[in-house]
């Protein structure tokens, strides 16, 4: 009965088209099909029928409206986050003053403390999320890759998360790799896994970041002696807001991510991870 709907259809039309969807073991196959109706000399009708397998294509048109609608919730959230930081500053900066200038016992003062760092934690969640949703223009230029990594990790070295128990090397060979690409966003990438790898180990260990020119690629590797990750937390590594350590905000490797795809798509984003 469908197929006699179908080539009446067709009878109408130079060529009728249209998609059959069907479950596979592998998942939802989607075929699209063209028909025509022939005759020939002496009127008997024939019908002419195309497959074309348009999985991915579907699934690549469901990508594109979902990041549609990705995009205008993020500017939304964005456009939000933005008025928050304006009166959240005030309010740190009032307290601060009222710090100063009030004669206040230390359990007051303490809690003009407690409002002072929260204050600026939110700010920073703010700050990551603003770079996140609203990822600046790459700006390529031709720089010094291992001197940037080598930078990075001098810098981090000084950092809040780093204590006496962590050991800290950057190991790059040649000293002085030129590549084309944008130096700040490759800061933030190797800043951004450092601390996640010293996050990792909070009782102490050893990172090592290598450095080296491949092939005409130069690859940047993290190895540290930090307890590692499950599959569920590997296959959710560069989700938003998705975090295996306590404090933190799951925007550092999200944003990473939006690096590595801005620059090289998205097929190496777990080679990163591993």
């Amino acid at each position: 009965e469908e197929w006699d709907r179908i080539r009446e259809a067709a009878r109408g039309e130079a060529t009728y088209r249209g998609e059959i969807e069907s479950e596979r073991p592998g998942g939802r196959q989607v075929l699209g099909y063209s028909l025509r109706v022939l005759k020939d000399d002496i009127g008997e009708e024939g019908t002419l029928m195309l497959f074309q397998d348009l999985t991915e294509m579907k699934k690549l048109e469901r990508r594109a409206r979902f990041n549609e609608q990705l995009a205008a919730v993020g500017e939304l959230a964005a456009g939000i986050a933005h008025e928050i930081r304006n009166p959240l500053a005030s309010i740190s900066g009032s307290v601060q003053v009222l710090a100063k200038d009030l004669n206040v016992g230390s359990a007051e003062r303490r809690l003009m403390e407690i409002i002072v760092s929260e204050s600026k934690r939110l700010s920073k969640i703010l700050e990551d999320f603003l770079r996140f949703v609203r990822p600046q223009e790459r700006k390529v230029t031709t720089f010094d890759i291992a001197r940037t990594v080598t930078e990075v990790m001098d810098l981090f070295r000084l950092s809040d998360e780093i204590s006496d128990a962590h050991r800290i090397a950057a190991d790059v060979s040649p000293p002085s790799s030129l590549l084309p690409g944008d130096s700040d966003q490759i800061r933030q990438i190797v800043y951004n896994v450092a601390k996640n790898a010293v996050r990792a180990m909070s009782a102490g260990g050893s990172l090592t970041v290598l450095g080296r020119e491949e092939e005409g690629w130069y690859s940047i590797r993290f190895i540290d002696t930090g307890r590692g990750m499950s599959q569920e937390q590997l296959a959710r590594l560069f989700t938003p807001f998705a975090t295996a350590f306590d404090g933190g905000t799951g925007l550092g490797m999200a944003i990473v991510r939006r690096i590595v795809e801005d620059h090289a798509g998205d097929r190496d984003l777990l080679s990163l991870a591993r």
